[in-house]
């Protein structure tokens, strides 16, 4: 498989659109929008997560297409995010992205700069056990264990849904190549659609 950065950014953009489709769901349900029995309206939030689980696993795989491995292979057919985020972290120990936050001028609206958020988004350990939840929320169980009471919590769905939304509204991508972050926005403002754009660092000036 050949690398091109360019039709990757525009995956990587399509990934994240459906992952945006899914969390309007999500959000749809927590503000009772659909008249659902309480049980069916859980599932199918754990549902989203678990699908917005895996395109996040997904989509770290598209951003670093420029490392060979990630390219062919048995990463390549696999769909749990803890096997695909492993196998990243091993080849590349910050590829995991990071939220961040722009700051703006009040008077203009300009972005004065971007800073890095550090707590309450959705770590990779974070991400892994949601996955890992989801399956437990939607398998009906064993004969051993079918009496089991439901747990209806809609606090800790719109906990999650918070640390998701934290976490990738603005966002940044550490690449391989050090020189290059990959920058994304999911809510651009003059359209609301995603946005991807390869960022180069600023090297220092060395004169004298």
């Amino acid at each position: 498989m050949i690398y091109d950065p360019t039709s990757q950014r525009q995956l990587y953009v399509r990934l994240m659109e459906e992952l945006k489709r899914r969390r309007n769901v999500i959000a749809d349900v927590i503000m009772s929008k659909f008249s659902l029995p309480q049980a069916i309206a859980v599932e199918l939030c754990y549902l989203q997560f678990r699908m917005i689980c895996e395109l996040i696993a997904l989509a770290c795989l598209t951003a670093h297409g420029d490392i060979p491995p990630t390219r062919s292979g048995k990463v390549r057919k696999e769909y749990r995010p803890g096997t695909i985020l492993t196998a990243l972290e091993s080849l590349h120990p910050d590829f995991y992205p990071f939220p961040s936050r722009q700051v703006l001028d009040p008077t203009t609206g300009k972005v004065l700069r971007v800073e890095r958020i550090h707590a309450d988004y959705l770590t990779k350990d974070e991400l892994i056990a949601l996955w890992t939840e989801c399956g437990n929320v939607l398998h009906r169980g064993s004969m051993n264990n079918i009496e089991r009471p439901f747990i209806v919590d809609f606090k800790r769905i719109a906990e999650w849904d918070a640390k998701i939304t934290r976490f990738l509204s603005h966002h940044q991508i550490q690449l391989f190549d050090e020189r290059y972050q990959l920058w994304v926005i999911m809510q651009a403002h003059d359209d609301g659609k995603v946005r991807a754009t390869l960022m180069r660092k600023t090297l220092p000036s060395s004169g004298g």
